[in-house]
């Protein structure tokens, strides 16, 4: 559902960067309201016609540069701290950046645990609605996949402010505050991010080959064959001869004949029994379908959890869903919230409707396109009192019956690029920032390279020295979030990837200097 906005975003960057007009013109990330690296040289850039000139102004420097191959880009010398000031740049046209403020930036990258917004984080209404901080400022990258490094990004700069706080990372908001306090200086945050990615995408292809990747992966990277783009246009043709469109596919709501699935006396016998979790493309050909799908399963309430609220667990469900005890809602997740396809639902069953004995969950789950159903972790599955201990959960995977309500057959998948491929995040979403100086960066990521803990502390380490060799800071400090336990707490020790991974973390930031 993201190919159209990533396909705008794309377009609108390559119209911005594939020509070059007399004009003196600037990368998104040089505008109003940007923060610049205090106590270091700061580069400012931009594309103009061979030959113009053009002179920056800022706190008393002026530094005037020839347009060359139609880039031009000035140093300028270690700044103190402070703001809001005025940036002029001047060609044949003059432009004027207000707002710009003087103190240390910070890349905050990852995948969902740092583009989780703070609207979405635990109790966040008082940290919302502060008072503004105009000091604290985000630029959140627009997303864009790339083959070769890219020029330029989407986005702007945002002050931190109620009614723009929620959309900054929670992880980077918090992060940043913390900074403000501690340093007293502006601080920028750039948030580059994309929710369920590899470190490989972060890499560049350069340092990914010296690491160690086969250039067979980097195969899918090269423009799709004319016969690749023929047979896609003829699978997209003969799926929309058989009346399935191409574009938008909303949830229409719940179909007539399915009225009533949620309820616990309905004779489920004829739906089909599956183990959850698991995409239900992976079911059968049956199930190569995209829509609505139900989803059934009976638990036995202790006696002791009569009249309790409860909470209800059920993993991350791929897109949407709406979820029912004994006929009661009790949740919903949709496409408000940010990376609903990875969100793990948890929702809160009320003690009115808790009897002993015989209780049935139901959960429709709606799927736009690709993979759909519940996708886990298993560990992730569970119900229980409220508060309770793990020691009473009731674990909910396994056996469910599943009965399809409305679907479409899955839609071709298009060729190309994707999100999960070597180098592409690196290309479009980072490569275009690495002229800006800044003070240090900040990764949270990893579930993508669980499995993989032994390949990922080198991986990673390529990638953090892959990094600091782009801005040309052999000491870049580079911190870690270690991964938190997304999955059920063990009462006792277990062979674990999300703790071998974390290892991994640890273990390299003993490893390489300036790392924590």
């Amino acid at each position: 559902m993201f190919a159209g906005r990533i396909v705008l975003a794309a377009i609108a960057v390559l119209l911005q960067s594939s020509f070059v007009s007399a004009k003196v013109t600037l990368p998104a990330l040089v505008s109003d309201g940007m923060v610049l690296q205090q106590k270091a040289p700061v580069q400012v850039w931009g594309w103009a016609r061979d030959g113009e000139k053009v002179t920056v102004s800022f706190r008393g420097q002026s530094h005037t540069v020839e347009t060359r191959e139609g880039q031009w880009s000035v140093m300028l010398k270690p700044l103190d701290p402070g703001g809001p000031f005025e940036l002029t740049v001047a060609g044949e046209n003059r432009i004027v950046l207000k707002d710009v403020f003087v103190g240390d930036v910070w890349v905050c990258s990852g995948q969902s645990n740092m583009e989780w917004p703070l609207a979405r984080a635990f109790e966040p209404k008082a940290d919302i609605e502060a008072p503004a901080d105009p000091a604290l400022r985000t630029f959140n990258v627009g997303r864009q996949l790339a083959s070769s490094p890219q020029r330029d990004v989407a986005g702007k700069w945002e002050g931190a402010a109620p009614d723009t706080r929620g959309q900054f990372s929670a992880v980077g908001f918090y992060f940043g505050r913390a900074l403000r306090q501690a340093r007293k200086v502006p601080i920028g945050l750039i948030h580059t991010s994309w929710g369920g990615t590899p470190a490989e995408a972060w890499t560049s292809r350069p340092v990914l080959q010296a690491w160690g990747m086969p250039e067979a992966a980097f195969a899918a990277l090269a423009p799709p064959s004319a016969a690749a783009k023929e047979a896609f246009d003829r699978q997209v043709a003969a799926w929309t001869a058989a009346g399935r469109p191409q574009g938008s596919f909303d949830d229409p709501g719940v179909a007539e004949t399915a009225q009533g699935w949620a309820r616990p006396e309905l004779a489920a016998r004829d739906w089909k029994p599956l183990a959850l979790p698991q995409p239900w493309e992976r079911i059968g050909p049956e199930l190569q379908v995209d829509g609505a799908v139900w989803f059934r399963r009976e638990v036995n309430v202790p006696p002791s959890w009569a009249g309790r609220a409860l909470e209800l667990h059920l993993g991350a469900i791929d897109d949407w869903d709406t979820s029912y005890f004994n006929g009661v809602k009790v949740g919903s997740t949709g496409n408000e919230t940010p990376n609903f396809w990875a969100a793990p639902r948890r929702y809160q069953v009320p003690a009115s409707a808790v009897k002993a004995g015989r209780a049935v969950l139901a959960v429709r789950v709606w799927d736009h396109g690709g993979d759909g159903g519940f996708t886990g972790p298993a560990g992730d599955m569970w119900l229980a009192p409220a508060g309770g201990a793990a020691s009473e959960r009731i674990a909910l995977s396994g056996e469910w019956r599943f009965r399809a309500e409305r679907t479409r057959p899955s839609a071709p998948t298009p060729p190309g690029l994707n999100q999960n491929l070597p180098s592409v995040l690196y290309n479009g979403m980072l490569a275009p920032l690495v002229p800006y100086t800044i003070k240090g960066a900040t990764w949270y990521q990893g579930e993508s390279n669980t499995g993989r803990s032994g390949q990922y502390r080198s991986l990673l380490s390529a990638m953090i020295r892959g990094w600091r060799s782009d801005w040309h800071q052999s000491d870049l400090p580079f911190l870690i979030v270690q991964l938190a336990p997304y999955q059920a707490i063990q009462a006792e020790p277990v062979e674990s990837g999300w703790a071998a991974l974390r290892e991994a973390q640890w273990q390299l930031s003993k490893e390489l200097p300036n790392v924590g």
